[in-house]
């Protein structure tokens, strides 16, 4: 009787097991070695002709973008450790606001080069040691992290790409006379997040502002400690072009916070020894730009946003 049941016990399993590879009771599966898929599953067909059979079937699951059945995620975007858009959008407007707030602005917002400008001739700055004299060093530059700002509404715009190299937008001003200026900004933002560093060069041009045209370059330099929002200096150099009636007059400043919170501001007089090396870093950036990204769309409205919030973050420091 024990044989007996042991011998039923056996036919049992092999039915069974005939049952689970016979497809209509015709034949034996035997699955395809390549993937077949679609555009949310991946199975193994049959190889008997005419077997509509699904065997192994599952959702994609991907891996940087990658299912193992060949698949790809249209949706997928490659990191390589570069940051987003919308990352890089935080990140350029958290150092502004921590640098308004740093500087007493309050709340503002109302909508690399191998010579660096601290190779600048550090005889040509001069310490702000009175509360008036920081105070109005401390707005100044409040004015200027505007253009950070800016930066940061930049990449919040669908029109805006990350790059390596520079872009330039087109811009129209719509509140720097009685009739709107148009114009064009050219930049190379760079973030170091894990060094704690921005740099950001740029060129501001506007051809004609009640009868002037404006050429201004900036340079950025801002060790930013970004767990705590906290401002750990900045380096900043500017050179600007005013051309009116054929003559152009050129303008040298320099601002600059040291780690240990000092401010600094460029004399009044500038040695030629500034104006050169200052001069030579614009160049370098000049000649960047004549192969620059040129982007189209609207970038309007940080542009005007920028010019808004310098007049609130410099009113902001003052009255604080």
């Amino acid at each position: 009787m024990k044989k007996l049941l042991t011998l039923l016990l056996t036919l049992c399993l092999v039915v069974l097991s005939a049952f689970s590879l016979v497809a209509c009771g015709e034949h034996e599966h035997t699955a395809k070695t390549e993937w077949s898929k679609d555009a949310t599953h991946h199975w193994h067909a049959c190889e008997v002709d005419g077997c509509t059979t699904q065997l192994d079937k599952a959702e994609h699951s991907y891996t940087q973008g990658v299912c193992a059945c060949g698949a790809q995620d249209a949706n997928y975007q490659p990191n390589n450790g570069t940051p987003t858009k919308a990352e890089l959008a935080t990140a350029y407007k958290s150092v502004a606001t921590g640098c308004w707030n740093q500087f007493g602005a309050g709340t503002v917002v109302t909508t690399s080069l191998n010579a660096l400008p601290s190779d600048l001739p550090e005889t040509d700055l001069e310490e702000k040691d009175t509360p008036a004299g920081i105070k109005i060093a401390k707005a100044d530059a409040a004015t200027m992290f505007s253009l950070i700002y800016m930066i940061g509404e930049y990449y919040e715009n669908d029109n805006f790409v990350i790059s390596d190299g520079v872009v330039t937008v087109p811009l129209t001003a719509v509140n720097m006379g009685p009739t709107p200026v148009a114009g064009t900004m050219s930049m190379k933002p760079t973030l170091d997040k894990a060094n704690n560093n921005v740099k950001l060069e740029m060129v501001m041009y506007l051809p004609e502002v009640q009868e002037m045209e404006i050429k201004a370059y900036y340079n950025f330099d801002i060790d930013f400690d970004f767990t705590s929002n906290t401002l750990i200096g900045f380096n900043l150099v500017m050179v600007q072009d005013y051309t009116a009636s054929g003559s152009t007059n050129t303008t040298f400043q320099q601002e600059k916070m040291t780690s240990d919170g000092k401010y600094f501001w460029l004399k009044s007089e500038i040695s030629s020894e500034y104006q050169t090396i200052a001069l030579q870093i614009r160049e370098q950036f000049y000649t960047q730009m004549e192969s620059a990204e040129v982007l189209t769309g609207n970038f309007d409205t940080e542009f005007n946003n920028y010019l808004t919030n310098g007049n609130a973050a410099y009113e902001g420091v003052m009255n604080s």
